[in-house]
C-alpha cells in the first residue's frame, strides 16, 4: 500500500482536539481518537474499538471503515479509519456513557462536505455567457442531487440501527421452547446465527444451539403450532415500536 498524503482538519469533541482525515472525498477518524472519544482509556482506545469492529465486522461496510498509510511519530504505519456512518454504528455497538454523545457529534461534523478549492473562473465573452449560466444551473443541480443522496443514506442508516440500538441496552430474553420455533423458523429462510440473536435478543451460541436442537429446553406441547417467519417479525417490530413510544413518552414527560 502506498503512502498516502492527506488533509487534516482540527474539530473538538467535549473540549478535547480531534484530528479529521480527508479521505476519497469523505472525513474520517482514527480508531485511537474514536476510542477516546467514546471514553476508553488512551493506552486501550485503539484496541477497544479494533475489538469492537472485529465483533460487528459484517455490520460494516466500505462507507464505513477504510485502511490506509498515514505517518505517525513512529513513523508510517497502517491506520483504520471510520467515517461518519462509521462512527455512528461504533457508537451503536459501543456501551459507554459517551456512546450516544458521539453518535450525534459523528453525525454533525463528519457528514459536513468539505469544500474543495475553486480556481478563479474566467469572465466569459458575451456569446457564451448563456451557456455558462446553464451550466452553473446544472452543476447547482447535480449538487442538490448530491446532498439528497447522503441524507437518505444517513436516514437509513438511522432507521436500521435505531432498533438494534434499543436491543443492546435491553437484557436478554429468556430462553423457551417458542423462541426455539422462532429460531429454526428464522434460519431456514436463511438468516444467520448472529441476526437471528439480535433479533430475539439472545446470544450468537444460543442461536446457534437452538437451531442445532442441543439447547436444554422443554419441548412445545404437540398442539402448539410454530409461528411462521412473517408472524414472528411482525410481533418483533409491534414489540420494538411499543418500546421506543414508551421511551420516547417518558422522554417528553
Amino acid at each position: 500500500m502506498a503512502e498516502q498524503q492527506q488533509h487534516l482538519i482540527t474539530a473538538e469533541f467535549f473540549g478535547n482536539p480531534v484530528s479529521i482525515i480527508d479521505h476519497a472525498g469523505r472525513q474520517w477518524i482514527t480508531a485511537e481518537q474514536a476510542g477516546r472519544c467514546l471514553g476508553y482509556s488512551e493506552a486501550q482506545s485503539r484496541k477497544a474499538v479494533i475489538n469492537l469492529y472485529n465483533k460487528h465486522a459484517d455490520e460494516f461496510s466500505e462507507e464505513d471503515m477504510s485502511v490506509i498509510e498515514l505517518m505517525t511519530e513512529a513513523g508510517l504505519r497502517e491506520c483504520r479509519i471510520f467515517s461518519a456512518t462509521g462512527c455512528q454504528k461504533l457508537g451503536f455497538f459501543a456501551r459507554t456513557a459517551r456512546a450516544k454523545e458521539f453518535r450525534t457529534w459523528a453525525a454533525k461534523v463528519l457528514s459536513k462536505k468539505l469544500a474543495a478549492p475553486v480556481a478563479p473562473a474566467p469572465v466569459p465573452a458575451p456569446s457564451s455567457r448563456l451557456d455558462a449560466s446553464l451550466e452553473r444551473m446544472a452543476a447547482s443541480v447535480e449538487t442538490m442531487a448530491e446532498g439528497m443522496q447522503t441524507m437518505s443514506r444517513q436516514l437509513n442508516v438511522t432507521a436500521k440501527y435505531i432498533g438494534l440500538l434499543e436491543i443492546n441496552q435491553k437484557g436478554r430474553t429468556r430462553v423457551t421452547a417458542e423462541v426455539k420455533n422462532q429460531a429454526r423458523a428464522l434460519h431456514a429462510e436463511g438468516m444467520t446465527y448472529a441476526d437471528i440473536g439480535r433479533l430475539l435478543r439472545i446470544s450468537y451460541g444460543t442461536a446457534r444451539l437452538l437451531v442445532l436442537d442441543q439447547y436444554p429446553i422443554k419441548t412445545p406441547p404437540p398442539d402448539a403450532a410454530p409461528k411462521g417467519v412473517g408472524e414472528i417479525l411482525e410481533g418483533w417490530i409491534e414489540r420494538e415500536q411499543a418500546k421506543l413510544a414508551e421511551t420516547l413518552t417518558k422522554r417528553d414527560a
